[in-house]
């Protein structure tokens, strides 16, 4: 992209030139004048290309940052122009293939499609045949086993591309193969007629996507609940991204940073919890009546199945299985957790499986700067069995 955009880049101070130059940012475009191409000495004149097109034509700008810069436009010279008020701007471009954008897939797991009658049959006979033999760790290993194994019998992975299921209705369908046909036939005769037909057609196909996007809205938000609305709305305003630091930071850099950061953070919160309550105890007045606490009760299969119906759909990428779905079944399951949930709380053992966490750094403000990692703070996503343990011991 070249030109006289009439804006003095040279001169960064300036409300317009920060707010081009922004645009240009998002643009993921470079600009390569660096000179004054007016006769006033501003540059006026500007060529600019897009930012890591290939990386066969980048070279490294730092070493230290690995930062690459596109080397398409090269060997930028500005020659001073006697007869008119801007110079003459030369380079050299080198033209290069742009390989085409792979079409992203990715894959699923229909649980909607699941036999309920065979699916239910088959974990319900799984899992009455665990036992508690070898500690809480093997046992939930073994429900985990059964409860994959039912999963893997029912579900096929499939391989789909991501798209707008509200907005691919029969209408929509039938006004595009209207369009194809009506933009071939002009394609091949051009005519007036043949043209006012496909102008007509694309209109059409634009009508009924408003159509049913406005019918999938109607449909999600009639009588819906006041977090399902800000969802909704939070999604069309494009309100639910999760902003992260961008700049001059790969993937394992930057989680690398925010673990040493929430680490550090974690250690002084416990190093000022210690020391706060070491003298709370000195400063306790003894007393004469003692109690303790030996062992937990042992929950029934009705009250757990109380509490499970109670919590969060909430699920874990850790879990087995979706929440909504194991709830969708609690029936069978039943027969199982009980088990796994007593053995943790009579033997005072939390499983070693759910230990593990999935941390997600949340920025505390949304006025905050996104790019400084201080402004982040940690939100650990346990797995369900995990908080079912822990609800149980709570209760």
């Amino acid at each position: 992209m070249a030109g006289d955009f009439n804006v003095h880049v040279d001169d960064p101070s300036r409300s317009d030139v920060k707010q081009f130059l922004s645009i240009i940012e998002t643009g993921s475009m470079i600009q390569h004048v660096n000179g004054a191409t007016h006769k006033f000495d501003h540059t006026l004149d500007l060529v600019m290309s897009r930012e890591l097109i290939n990386p066969g034509c980048c070279v490294l700008e730092d070493n230290c940052n690995n930062t690459l810069i596109d080397r398409q436009i090269h060997d930028v010279t500005i020659h001073e122009n006697l007869l008119s008020d801007h110079h003459c701007v030369h380079f050299c471009y080198s033209p290069v293939e742009i390989p085409a954008a792979e079409r992203f897939r990715h894959t699923v797991r229909k649980f909607k499609d699941i036999n309920p009658d065979s699916f239910s049959s088959m974990l319900s006979n799984n899992l009455k045949t665990l036992v508690y033999s070898g500690g809480v760790n093997a046992l939930l290993q073994d429900y985990t086993t059964a409860v994959k194994e039912c999963l893997s019998m029912h579900l096929k992975n499939r391989m789909c591309s991501p798209f707008v299921s509200a907005i691919r209705n029969a209408d929509v369908l039938s006004a595009r193969r209207s369009r194809r046909q009506a933009e071939r036939r002009w394609k091949k005769h051009r005519t007036d007629e043949n043209r006012s037909l496909y102008v007509a057609a694309n209109k059409l196909v634009n009508d009924a996507i408003i159509h049913a996007k406005k019918s999938f809205l109607d449909d999600r938000l009639t009588d819906a609940d006041a977090k399902t609305v800000f969802s909704t709305l939070n999604s069309i305003l494009d309100r639910d991204k999760k902003l992260l630091p961008s700049k001059n930071c790969s993937p394992v850099s930057l989680v690398t940073r925010f673990r040493e950061l929430f680490v550090e953070k974690i250690v002084r919160i416990r190093e000022s919890h210690d020391s706060t309550n070491n003298q709370e105890l000195d400063q306790c007045p003894q007393s004469d009546n003692t109690c303790s606490f030996s062992a937990f009760d042992v929950i029934s299969e009705e009250n757990l199945k109380i509490i499970i119906t109670k919590m969060s759909h909430a699920s874990c990428s850790l879990d087995v299985e979706p929440t909504w779905h194991l709830k969708k079944y609690v029936l069978y399951h039943i027969s199982a957790l009980p088990k796994v949930v007593n053995a943790s709380l009579q033997s005072g053992v939390f499983p070693v499986a759910c230990h593990q966490a999935l941390i997600t750094p949340v920025l505390k403000k949304t006025t905050l700067d996104y790019q400084d990692l201080k402004n982040y703070r940690p939100v650990s996503n346990l797995s369900f069995v995990a908080k079912v343990i822990k609800k149980t011991a709570a209760s």
